[in-house]
């Protein structure tokens, strides 16, 4: 099977800056799959991940099949709009997908970051590594629904997230942060002039023509 690659975007912690020397290298490429996939009988995996560990750099890339990735994105779910975070892609920009529904399924990851946080007695290298990300979710948030742009350099933050990863504050202290954090998004959203929902019949429009330039 022969896929299309449309587009090609490093994610994750280099994404962030917040890599350090040993870091992974992430990826998300978005693929076109073959015309069967779309007018035939045949199956084909829409997602999966490829990983390449050696002593030069460690590679993980996440696959997505671009109806199944434009799907996520119209819903607003985290990290599916990390694809656009540098450059648009086709006739795909940030701004399509962009609503007040990146609040609610933000809103979602909060809820169970609190809830993991309230029956956690001790805490583990990845349960700290969750409590970070749900930290940074949540202001990438709190930023496109103020400023109606996905933030994406968290330098500033690596200190406090090693620190945090290392075990050094207490459970109140992790309560106190994700409150602060949860805070500052609830407060955007409510001032936020982003729409309800995506514009679904733009965006369908757009992969439309997008899979017909791009079909083999």
């Amino acid at each position: 099977m022969t896929n299309n690659i449309v587009h090609d975007v490093l994610v994750g912690s280099r994404l962030f800056n917040l890599h350090d020397e040993n870091s992974d290298y992430d990826y998300q490429q978005i693929i076109v799959l073959p015309i069967n996939y779309y007018l035939g009988i045949e199956s084909y995996e829409t997602s999966y991940q490829i990983q390449n560990h050696n002593h030069n750099r460690n590679l993980d890339i996440k696959v997505m099949e671009v109806r199944k990735w434009v799907s996520l994105a119209t819903e607003n779910k985290p990290s599916s709009l990390d694809a656009l975070a540098i450059l648009g892609f086709g006739d795909f920009r940030l701004r399509d997908f962009m609503s007040l529904l990146y609040f609610h399924t933000h809103q979602n990851l909060f809820e169970k970051e609190q809830k993991r946080l309230l029956h956690q007695e001790t805490f583990g290298a990845s349960f700290l590594k969750n409590f970070t990300h749900t930290l940074l979710r949540l202001e990438q948030a709190e930023y496109l629904l103020r400023e109606e742009y996905l933030k994406m350099d968290f330098s500033r933050h690596r200190n406090l997230f090693g620190d945090i990863r290392s075990g050094k504050y207490s459970k109140e202290e992790l309560n106190e942060m994700l409150r602060e954090s949860h805070s500052a998004f609830h407060s955007a959203y409510i001032s936020s002039n982003l729409p309800k929902y995506p514009n679904k019949e733009k965006i369908n429009q757009k992969l439309t023509e997008f899979l017909l330039d791009n079909l083999t």
